[in-house]
């Protein structure tokens, strides 16, 4: 992997929907990562059991309009803070998925305090 290239201690990759890097929370989400050397796969399960119908238009004013309460969008949230977990994990934050799940969610709910 190219982490061992550059020498980068900590480095994790996922694939989102349309390969961005973010968590599909409508689906099983495989992280491989590399942690001082050792390569690592791990498939984190979704975090829904039906998948959502998105919006045909999504609008990056409508990230700013959930972070700030103006409307409530449970994918979307779900998304941030699934994509959050997996970097508490590999930051060492958090020793399993639900620990960095539940640490993610207390940050997004905590976010304007």
């Amino acid at each position: 992997m190219l982490s061992l290239t550059i020498n980068q201690p900590h480095l994790a990759v996922i694939k989102g929907e349309g390969g961005e890097i973010e968590r599909n929370p409508d689906m099983e989400c495989l992280v491989q990562s590399v942690h001082n050397g050792e390569l690592s796969n791990e498939t984190w399960p979704p975090l829904f059991k039906k998948r959502h119908v998105k919006e045909e238009v999504l609008e990056p004013q409508g990230l700013l309009t959930v972070f700030c309460f103006e409307i409530e969008d449970e994918f979307a949230e779900a998304a941030v803070v699934g994509t959050a977990a997996i970097a508490l994990k590999l930051m060492g934050k958090a020793v399993s998925i639900d620990e960095a799940q539940e640490m993610a969610r207390q940050m997004w709910e905590n976010r304007l305090s």
